[in-house]
């Protein structure tokens, strides 16, 4: 679903802050991984190397972007990079416009 995943892969670990317009803003990174189900709704994310063809569930790896309890985890659906910011739409309770945005060291 990403279309140029190299430009998205140099933005893995990096912290960022993800921005929406109905639910604010929130601190995390992105990683690259599989959601696993879990007990009660709750999902928890296998970080797994790029270009992993590991499945889970029949669920495959994905970009998601996490905060850092990994309470909030998105799906990255499609994204347009640039130097400091992505923009795209991601998957969480449902489909939403998002912006991240690199935090400054």
């Amino acid at each position: 679903m990403i279309g140029n995943k190299s430009k998205l892969e140099k933005w893995i670990g990096t912290p960022a802050v993800l921005k929406t317009k109905s639910n604010g803003s929130v601190n995390g990174i992105i990683k690259y991984g599989i959601r696993i189900p879990c007990a009660g709704g709750m999902t928890s994310l296998k970080v797994v190397e790029l270009g992993s063809k590991e499945k889970v569930n029949r669920e495959h790896a994905d970009y998601w972007f996490v905060n850092n309890d990994e309470s909030v985890k998105v799906r990255l659906l499609t994204a347009r990079t640039k130097d400091s910011e992505v923009e795209g739409y991601g998957l969480d309770v449902s489909i939403f416009k998002y912006k991240i945005i690199k935090l400054e060291n």
